[in-house]
């Protein structure tokens, strides 16, 4: 290699890193970019946000260990806050997404449809912790583990579900209803 040839590739690399910063804070203090829930990401964005969300929730769920409310759960409790907490943004079987859940973007998953691929720990920790930037609010502060368990574990009972078994947990659910009149 010629003596200037290093130099000159060192140069090279600080003002490409110059212009993208600069580059990069011209579109922040512009608003250049376009922030609107309606405008959808590109594809290489939609890309590595996704595979950032699915390898971060993968490494910090690793550590949770299955809880024994998860498979002794309280399935009606679960439903029970489904259907307070989640069918709005991600539907149910037979229940569509509502109009607040169809003008969040990135999309919420059909969970029936997604939650084959997601352990118990990771379900957990998405209903824990949430999701930043994407409309999933962290119930940690708000649920203690268990209840967080028996929602993880109606959740994981989705994608065998059909809509009359739904329906029926939401019958039964009114049924038992503190002031329901039978």
């Amino acid at each position: 290699m010629k003596p200037g040839t290093l130099k000159t590739i060192a140069l090279t690399l600080v003002a490409v890193v110059g212009v993208a910063t600069l580059v990069g804070i011209v579109v922040v203090k512009t608003g250049a970019y376009n922030v609107a829930a309606t405008k959808p990401h590109q594809a290489m964005t939609e890309s590595v946000l996704s595979t950032m969300m699915e390898n971060s929730v993968r490494h910090h769920a690793s550590d949770i260990e299955l809880s024994p409310a998860f498979n002794d759960p309280d399935l009606g409790e679960g439903f029970e806050h489904y259907q307070m907490m989640c069918v709005a943004c991600h539907g149910a079987p037979g229940m569509e997404k509502s109009e607040i859940g169809e003008g969040l973007n990135p999309p919420p998953p059909d969970l029936a449809a997604s939650v084959s691929d997601l352990s118990p720990q990771e379900i957990f920790w998405i209903l824990k912790y949430g999701i930043k930037m994407t409309g999933m609010p962290a119930f940690g502060p708000t649920h203690d583990d268990e209840k967080l368990w028996d929602l993880t574990a109606f959740v994981k009972r989705l994608p065998t579900m059909t809509p009359d078994q739904y329906r029926a947990m939401a019958e039964d659910a009114e049924e038992n209803e503190p002031g329901h009149n039978h």
